[in-house]
Formats: structure tokens, sequence, C-alpha cells
């Protein structure tokens, strides 16, 4: 079965593309503090591992979770920022097979109350894609 950490370097792995380094955003792990030297917008990646399942058929098993990008842009520019980094995630992320067989699906973006309580002058909305690996 597929470890913990090899779906989480299957996930990292899409922030070494060509298609996400060419945008400049950087993106740090959620744990990762650089206090107040975060640079105007970036992401932060999350994973959220949930119980996996044992199957009825056999010994195939499951692990399967979320994995959530929180978008960080600058205040008082609006929600297209936002969604223009929504869109280009989706362009790594929407329903994709990634290494490790990490299956991932549909995404939504969310909207965390808008300024980020530890720094006003950044704007917080969280991509979200559930994730399985069988």
């Amino acid at each position: 079965m597929t470890t913990f950490d090899a779906i989480l370097s299957s996930v990292e792995s899409q922030f070494a593309k060509t298609t996400w380094t060419d945008t400049g955003i950087a993106a740090f792990p959620v744990n990762f503090s650089k206090g107040d030297l975060y640079p105007e917008e970036f992401v932060k990646i999350e994973l959220l591992p949930s119980t996996g399942l044992n199957m009825q058929y056999g010994s195939a098993k499951q692990r399967s979770g979320t994995i959530i990008i929180q978008i960080y842009t600058a205040v008082n520019t609006g929600l297209r920022r936002v969604t223009a980094i929504a869109d280009l995630l989706d362009s790594l992320f929407y329903r994709k097979l990634l290494q490790n067989n990490v299956q991932t699906f549909s995404s939504s973006m969310q909207i965390k109350g808008g300024n980020d309580a530890d720094n006003p002058s950044l704007y917080r909305a969280d991509y979200v894609v559930p994730f399985s690996v069988y």
C-alpha cells in the first residue's frame, strides 16, 4: 500500500512542474513559517488523510483524504487573482492520476473569511481536492 509520505511526495512533485514554476508563485508546506517574510502571494500545501477502507473484495486497501492548497494573495485585489491561481491548480490536480497511483477528483474553492488572521495584509482562500489511492 502507498505510504503517507509517498502520497505527500506525489502532491509536492506537482509544484516542480513548469506549469507551476513558470508562475513564480512560491509553494510552502503548511507548517513552514517564514514569519513576516512571505512574498505578496504564495500557497501552502496541506494533506489531510482520512481513514482508509478495507475493501470487501480481498486484501485491496485504499487510502483517501483531502489535498488543501491555501492560496494567499494581497488584500484589496478582489477575487480575480485567487480564482486565477485556483485555475492553475486545477491544471495540476483536477481529476488527475499523480505518481504513486494517487487519483484526484473534482476540486472546490473555499473563501476562508477574507483577510488572514496572522497577516491582515494577505487574503486567504483554500483550493480543495479529494484523493484516493488503491
